[in-house]
């Protein structure tokens, strides 16, 4: 439903409306220019975007980012930020694998990026469970949590409450308070639905609640990129022409035997050999330079990059470029990284937990989600930060900021220090008393 604009107070509805496109209008814009956006920027359907998905380099912008950021995982903490016993991180850690939770979020980070939504629905035991009632914890006691399904947007359908639709000032404004899957109606609590890159209120029943995917805004630049390279063997193979002087009215009189004649001398013709003309001829050959030829494919696979928000080193394997050049590549992409691994892959985690905590242990999920750092240094680059910190720590001593425990204590707790859990042991700088001396000098006595 289109939203509707109200007039001023005083002023009649076509005068407080100039200027204002509102039911899609493109009486005030440049029809040549905008004809462009219309073409390339609107929605282009799910089946579309499923068969783009399919060229390699699709793929691989789709997935690089989920696998990068869950390639060192994260640890589960108790609220108080103290580590999860070793016998319960263990058992967690059997269910994640047996429900495959790293490739389910894996494989729903993917599939947000080729169709711009993701639905995933955390599964009960029972097949008579009602998913029409918001999702409550305590219904997944006792091993009823079965795992985890993933839907394609093509099978499900939303549905809308009232107040979805009527309240522009509503929370879930527009967020579907349920969705039917095969005739059955979930409410929305069951699902964790990621969206890709957001578009207006206007265009959400068009994107089907969802966002704008990957594959919709790459597909131009990918085409490109690909004509591009698959042009440069064939330019290899065909930047010399010859230009043959003749006379082109005698050649149009006789013409079957001006062809004839060209095919003659091009059979005595190739990279190799020699080209044969008359003596009264003269010949002229001009070369195709491909020098810029490899600037101009790989200016289309840098776009390419930028709208994958990856790095071109690391989505094509080759040196900097992309959105970040130099020594700024990774910092750029641990930084994306970490804000995809704090947003979708983590709701995906929790939703998980919330039920695998109540269902296997009987309790809530009482834990917090802690990403392990996404760049592992080396012991030489681990042994320089060791050394920074330790002189810190001895110019804070001498200035009698800490002491001896305080440096002791820093070193246990650090487990990268290379002394982590050291036990710290106190001397007693106090002498002993003097009437204990001599109370011990009678007893031996």
């Amino acid at each position: 439903r289109a939203p509707q604009i109200k007039p001023q107070k005083g002023v009649a509805m076509d005068s407080s409306c100039a200027g204002l496109n509102h039911k899609g209008s493109f009486n005030f814009v440049n029809r040549q220019v905008l004809s462009f956006f219309v073409a390339s920027s609107s929605f282009i359907g799910y089946y579309a975007m499923a068969v783009i998905a399919q060229n390699k380099i699709v793929q691989m912008g789709c997935s690089s980012a989920a696998k990068d950021a869950m390639r060192n995982g994260y640890k589960l903490v108790k609220e108080d930020g103290e580590d999860v016993e070793r016998k319960i991180q263990r058992e967690i850690a059997k269910l994640d694998k047996k429900y495959k939770l790293s490739q389910n979020i894996i494989e729903a980070e993917t599939f947000n990026s080729v169709f711009g939504v993701r639905h995933v629905l955390f599964k009960h035991t029972d097949p008579n469970f009602d998913y029409e009632e918001p999702f409550n914890a305590d219904a997944f006691k006792g091993d009823k949590y079965a795992g985890i399904s993933q839907i394609d947007p093509y099978w499900i359908t939303p549905e809308l409450a009232d107040n979805d639709i009527t309240d522009p000032t509503a929370i879930g404004y527009y967020d579907p308070t349920f969705w039917v899957i095969g005739g059955q109606r979930y409410h929305k609590s069951h699902l964790v639905v990621l969206t890709g890159d957001p578009v207006a209120d206007y265009l959400k029943p068009t994107y089907r609640y969802g966002g704008i995917s990957k594959a919709q805004q790459v597909y131009e630049r990918v085409y490109a990129g690909e004509r591009t390279a698959n042009e440069i063997p064939q330019l290899a193979m065909t930047k010399r022409m010859n230009i043959r002087k003749t006379n082109l009215a005698k050649a149009q009189a006789n013409k079957g035997k001006f062809i004839e004649s060209l095919n003659a001398a091009a059979e005595f013709r190739d990279n190799y050999g020699e080209y044969v003309i008359d003596k009264s001829e003269d010949m002229e050959q001009i070369e195709t330079s491909l020098a810029d030829l490899d600037d101009c494919m790989w200016a289309n696979y840098h776009l390419v990059a930028a709208i994958f928000q990856r790095p071109v080193s690391k989505l094509f394997g080759t040196g900097h470029g992309g959105l970040g050049t130099g020594d700024t590549d990774e910092d750029y992409d641990i930084a994306m990284l970490e804000t995809l691994q704090s947003g979708n892959l983590e709701d995906v985690a929790h939703a998980h937990y919330e039920r695998l905590m109540m269902s296997s242990f009987g309790k809530e999920m009482d834990m917090d989600i802690i990403w392990n750092p996404m760049k592992v240094l080396s012991e030489k680059e681990q042994a320089e930060v060791n050394f920074i910190k330790s002189q810190t720590a001895a110019n804070l001593y001498n200035i009698g900021a800490i002491g001896d425990v305080d440096e002791r204590e820093r070193i246990s707790a650090d487990k990268l220090s290379g002394y982590s859990g050291v036990e710290i042991t106190v001397d007693d700088p106090t002498p002993p008393n003097e009437d204990d001396k001599d109370e011990d000098d009678k007893g031996q006595d």
